[in-house]
């Protein structure tokens, strides 16, 4: 936030000691488009899309026509444009179009990091980073899910990337490593004596949680695993699997077998 800051001040300075300066117009390597260029960067390398936006907002007032801040300004809208997309989809339960439109957004944000000096603005990315997390989990491609969860929480270790790791996890019946994210995202949230409102969690679908209560729910679902495995879900074998001929059941565990055996072969994981 140091960057955003003195961005801000230094922008505001300018404005009040040197009004006609800011009249000028707002060029590429002069030190107020710098500025700008700074603060806006800053403002989404904490994830905070609404603040980058109206940093170079504040440049467009006096400059209007300026081609470096309607690159960036036209790139901050196209991202929020996308990202609304996701978040709309994704409440919705069409979680195979989320995962079309992040592809989408992680171009965006690539380009705008481009504008930015090269900076792969990090603390956004992370957030995308979220978003593939439920979506891929959704879907049922762990494989891809497991990676954006994994780096999620890398970038930051905070209640909503535990839980959404969580969750995914549960998806894939992976409860003891679940539980052990619920754990962590209670204690994110001020451990289980927090207030109430601190402990809520809201998922991808937006439906709220007490994160204590999927804590103790996903230990159940650990238990149960735990005592009756099953093994069709784990192949992921049609749902009428025990009604086919012998046959088509033996054909049906030997290609899930090989597909998952080369899906997670360790070679691949290198």
């Amino acid at each position: 936030g140091g960057a955003e800051q003195v961005a801000g001040a230094a922008l505001q300075a300018l404005e009040k000691h040197n009004p006609k300066l800011m009249r000028t117009p707002f060029v590429t390597g002069e030190p107020k488009t710098l500025a700008l260029t700074i603060g806006a960067a800053a403002a989404l390398e904490r994830g905070r899309l609404d603040k980058a936006t109206r940093f170079v907002q504040a440049g467009l007032r006096h400059d209007p026509d300026s081609k470096p801040l309607r690159t960036q300004y036209d790139g901050l809208k196209e991202l929020k444009r996308r990202v609304e997309s996701i978040d709309k989809q994704l409440k919705k339960g069409m979680a195979l179009k989320t995962v079309d439109l992040l592809d989408e957004a992680y171009g965006a944000l690539d380009a705008l990091g481009e504008e930015f000096e090269g900076s792969r603005l990090e603390a956004y990315r992370a957030t995308l980073y979220l978003r593939s997390c439920h979506a891929f989990s959704r879907v049922r491609r762990h494989e891809l899910a497991k990676p954006a969860c994994d780096a999620a929480v890398q970038q930051d270790e905070g209640v909503e990337a535990y839980a959404a790791r969580a969750a995914a996890l549960e998806r894939d019946d992976a409860y003891d490593d679940a539980v052990r994210d619920w754990r962590a995202a209670v204690e994110a949230a001020g451990g289980e004596r927090a207030e109430a409102e601190r402990l809520q969690w809201t998922d991808d679908a937006g439906d709220a949680f007490d994160l204590r209560r999927r804590l103790m729910d996903c230990r159940r679902l650990e238990d149960q695993w735990e005592k009756r495995r099953d093994h069709a879900r784990v192949l992921d074998l049609p749902a009428n699997v025990l009604d086919l001929r012998k046959e088509s059941k033996c054909k049906w565990l030997k290609k899930q077998h090989k597909k998952l055996a080369r899906l997670w072969h360790p070679d691949k994981a290198r």
